[in-house]
């Protein structure tokens, strides 16, 4: 900084030059305290960014499991009525004519009580995919 102010000057007094000097010193400690804290405030900022990307990261990692949870829950939730479904019909169709009237009926009630759950399981979770928009 002394060397711009001297660089600077273009008066031929060293007088002169010895003034601007000094008020070059008395600035100084101003100008040091500013750029002490710019630094601070550039370190504190990328020391943010640091904590915001480890914590966004956090928050992905915490999501993914969500997910994972979400759609192991919702795939045994529709598989099970599936199954039901499945196991009844194939069963009245393999043996329709060995099975009892009676018998038929309640696989019948069977697969339409899995249907509705079937349904149901449906409907929450277009219900859920309602709520995220």
């Amino acid at each position: 900084m002394y060397a711009l102010l001297v660089l600077s000057w273009t008066g031929k007094d060293v007088r002169d030059c010895t003034a601007a000097v000094e008020k070059c010193r008395a600035i100084l400690p101003l100008v040091a305290d500013v750029a002490g804290v710019v630094i601070a405030n550039i370190l504190l900022a990328r020391h943010v960014r640091e904590l915001e990307t480890s914590t966004n990261r956090q928050a992905l990692r915490e999501m993914e499991l969500l997910k994972s949870e979400l759609m192991a829950t919702v795939s045994h939730e529709l598989r099970s009525p599936l199954s039901s479904i499945k196991g009844y019909a194939a069963t009245l169709l393999r043996h329709e004519h060995r099975i009892a009237r009676a018998e038929r009926h309640e696989f019948l009630l069977a697969i339409n009580e899995a249907s509705d759950r079937l349904g149901g399981v449906i409907d929450r979770l277009l219900e859920m995919s309602q709520l995220d928009t």
